[in-house]
């Protein structure tokens, strides 16, 4: 029998074998490609091992050993044809071998860039924190009631894009709830001072309630004066309704209502 259906399939299998050996550009090679190499290895030798084995009771059981050596056309053939089992089995594990590493090269590849897919989404999240925090930077120096200490930049950017490690800028979920309830005490603090809705209008309980809201993503401001309250309320109102026009989608982030019992 003849190899000669096996070459173009271990022309095929070429990149990938190239792809095990290239596994992300690095000179050590991973777990995974060790493993699909040891299962080659493996597949190879006990191929090789049958097809001796099948080989040596031929040569010794028939008598080829004791026959002349051939090299007439009718020598050949008949030499083809007492051998043809173990040219079967090197031919099936030559098979298999390209078979596995074909797809052992996907695989690898696959795992491959997917590690680039992760490398990149980190790289990404590095520089928008980067580029956030730069810019809450510059808008808090902008505002002189406000200090860069009263506020945690990291954990104000992990609450406004929670999947940014994965690659993704969308707003959250539990942002847009933040957003809410803020304009929910300004409301109630509206209809408190207006209609005296709920109890007339008190800033210290409206301070407090205000205060632990912004805590919830790392704004952090003490108690103060009424009018000096309202001062710090109102930049920091303005610093988070800018951050939500530069930084989120347009329209993705609702406005903050006007505040009237100040």
């Amino acid at each position: 029998m003849s190899f000669g259906s096996s070459v173009p399939a271990m022309t095929r299998a070429l990149p990938a074998l190239q792809s095990l050996m290239r596994f992300g550009g690095r000179l050590t090679w991973p777990t995974e490609v060790l493993s699909i190499l040891w299962v080659l290895v493996i597949i190879a030798t006990t191929g090789l091992i049958v097809a001796t084995i099948i080989s040596c009771s031929t040569l010794w059981l028939d008598g080829y050993w004791r026959r002349e050596f051939c090299l007439r056309n009718d020598c050949i053939n008949e030499f083809a044809a007492g051998f043809s089992q173990a040219f079967v089995v090197l031919k099936a594990t030559l098979d298999i071998v390209v078979a596995v590493a074909t797809a052992g090269g996907i695989v690898v590849a696959l795992l491959s860039y997917l590690s680039n897919v992760r490398v990149t989404a980190l790289a990404n999240h590095i520089s928008h924190l980067n580029l956030f925090q730069q810019y809450v930077a510059s808008e808090i120096s902008k505002r002189d009631r406000l200090a860069q200490k009263s506020f945690d930049t990291h954990f104000f950017y992990n609450k406004i894009f929670s999947a940014s490690r994965s690659g993704l800028t969308d707003v959250s979920f539990e942002y847009l709830q933040f957003v809410d309830k803020m304009n929910n005490l300004i409301l109630f603090s509206n209809d408190q001072s207006v209609y005296a809705k709920g109890g007339s209008y008190r800033y210290k309980p409206h301070q407090e309630r205000v205060c632990a809201h912004l805590r919830t993503v790392g704004i952090f401001i003490n108690p103060a004066p009424r009018n000096d309250f309202y001062e710090i309320e109102g930049q920091i109102i303005s610093l988070i309704q800018t951050i939500n026009r530069s930084m989120c989608a347009v329209g993705e982030v609702p406005e903050f209502l006007d505040r009237r019992y100040i």
